[in-house]
């Protein structure tokens, strides 16, 4: 085993019996009611060293060239000071979630790199949008006609729930058989191999309309909620003056249509949307 392969498994050892450390919420599902689905999320990580080796008849082990990770940010990006500003408030943040996430793209763990930028010609009902990972690039892409109308609370809200959509297609590239993109025909044989039932299930479930956004949806909404509100309050500690479950609102918008939001009661929902479209800093 080269060095560089012992030390990196050494470093996501670690990181594991961290995460297996903290106290995250168990929300339990009827099929695996002894999983706690954030820590089996979260220890994915175990696995992204060797999803890109194989060993050959002689033992050897494809070290395959991968490009050292970095947070790509666009020049575009850089020159929409508000999104910007938010951006830099927020990963220079003490959020336990928000600084775990950003670490993973700093360049310490050889995953995948993470791209912020923008694109004026997303649809205009779009805020932002996450692209699965292509050679190695987890891509977010900001709507700049929504950063001119948002408040700053709102647009940290955004790049929260992107930031959580980022870190779910980085572990799943982490286990995936083809390295430097997620091959979906190949992703439920490699959630198998690698022992993650509770994943398995959410793809199974909701891996119904040809994309990963109906699974990353309903995984944030049934195990993500607290941590997205504590996040924003992190960024805004005065977000919830006016009411007092503004962050817990803010944190289902993108959300709706999941099976958590339908299961609200009707006044739940009409009570989330009336201080989603009140909400300003």
């Amino acid at each position: 085993m080269y060095m560089q392969d012992f030390f990196f498994e050494f470093l996501e050892l670690m990181d594991q019996i961290l995460w297996e450390l903290w106290d995250y919420p168990k929300t339990h599902h009827s099929k695996y009611p002894h999983y706690n689905y954030d820590l089996c999320y979260f220890n994915m990580d175990m696995f992204f060293y060797h999803s890109s080796s194989s060993s050959s008849g002689s033992g050897s082990s494809d070290n395959t060239y991968k490009p050292k990770p970095d947070i790509i940010e666009t020049e575009l990006f850089l020159n929409n000071e508000k999104l910007k500003d938010v951006w830099t408030t927020l990963s220079a943040s003490n959020n336990s979630m928000i600084k775990s996430y950003v670490k993973k793209f700093d360049g310490e763990f050889p995953v995948a790199h993470l791209k912020l930028g923008i694109d004026s010609l997303m649809h205009k009902d779009v805020m932002a949008s996450t692209y699965p990972p292509y050679n190695y690039i987890i891509e977010i892409i900001f709507n700049p006609n929504f950063i001119e109308e948002l408040s700053k609370t709102e647009i940290a809200r955004n790049i929260i729930h992107e930031i959580i959509h980022a870190e779910m297609y980085r572990k799943l590239l982490s286990i995936a058989p083809t390295s430097s993109y997620i091959d979906q025909e190949k992703l439920e044989e490699a959630l198998n191999n690698h022992n993650f039932p509770g994943l398995l299930d959410y793809y199974v479930r909701y891996m119904n309309d040809g994309s990963m956004n109906s699974v990353q949806h309903n995984l944030m909404a049934d195990h993500y909620l607290n941590i997205m509100e504590e996040a924003i309050i992190t960024y805004n500690p005065d977000v919830n003056m006016i009411f007092p479950d503004a962050a817990q609102a803010l944190a289902w918008k993108g959300l709706q249509g999941t099976d958590a939001w339908n299961a609200l009661s009707q006044s739940e929902r009409d009570h989330i949307k009336f201080i989603q479209d009140s909400y300003s800093d």
